[in-house]
């Protein structure tokens, strides 16, 4: 297992930011921007696989379709006043909140042109994030959660609560095929801040939503600070033991 060093600059705090396994911490948009430089440097070399952990400071992170609505600008321009500035990611779905309290992990594996389906990646991906989930006490199950943001079919649920979403892409180089998969983990307790940004923004870009915050949890919520401070360790852990993805 190899584990990402990136060296972007960044004053965020995050309550993963102890112990033995120290957290990539970014300013916004650098999170985003590192993992596409990994990634890019992953698919142009030689590797079997790369593992990252990383928070940045909060942002709304949303998708090229929200930019193509009408408003973008303008709920962009509004929400940056409110402290929450928009960036644009590659992968699909909807508006996400990042924060020093929300735990990225990053996955990218190489796999044979002949993979198998995408769903299959999905579903081996959310097996090793619950398996980490297990060593926390933390019983997960997969599925989708209606009324959080972001919702989809292979969301990280606990007692049908969204606790974390997650997300993929693909890229071909040559005979190789690269795979980027992506967690984004509530961990700190205050996140109706974070529901109600996304909310605003894509009200202000013509969507009817509503985020009420019992749809989602925090691993603080489950496990306590000392427990969330040990989930970097439990993810290491747990992917270190796991076979190739793809």
């Amino acid at each position: 297992m190899v584990r990402s060093v990136n060296e972007w600059d960044c004053g965020a705090r995050s309550v993963l930011d102890t112990g033995r396994y120290a957290i990539d911490t970014f300013t916004a948009p650098g999170g985003i921007r590192a993992e596409e430089e990994l990634f890019d440097r992953f698919c142009q070399s030689e590797g079997d696989r790369v593992l990252s952990l990383w928070t940045q400071s909060r942002c709304l992170v949303t998708t090229p379709a929200a930019a193509r609505a009408t408003g973008f600008q303008a709920a962009a321009r509004a929400s940056n006043l409110r402290g929450w500035p928009v960036i644009l990611r590659r992968s699909g779905g909807a508006t996400v909140f990042h924060a020093p309290d929300v735990l990225c992990v990053t996955l990218i594996v190489e796999g044979s042109t002949d993979r198998p389906s995408i769903d299959s990646a999905y579903i081996h991906f959310a097996a090793l994030l619950k398996d980490a989930l297990a060593l926390l006490g933390v019983k997960a199950t997969t599925g989708e959660a209606p009324g959080a943001p972001c919702d989809g079919r292979f969301n990280i649920l606990v007692n049908a609560r969204k606790l974390a979403g997650t997300a993929m892409r693909t890229r071909a180089s040559g005979a190789r095929l690269c795979l980027l998969a992506h967690a984004a983990f509530l961990i700190g307790e205050r996140f109706a801040d974070g529901l109600a940004a996304v909310e605003k923004f894509e009200r202000e870009i013509g969507l009817s939503s509503t985020y009420p915050a019992d749809r989602s949890v925090s691993l603080t919520d489950l496990v306590g600070p000392s427990g969330s401070a040990r989930f970097p360790a439990a993810l290491e852990r747990a992917f270190s033991l796991s076979p190739a993805m793809a």
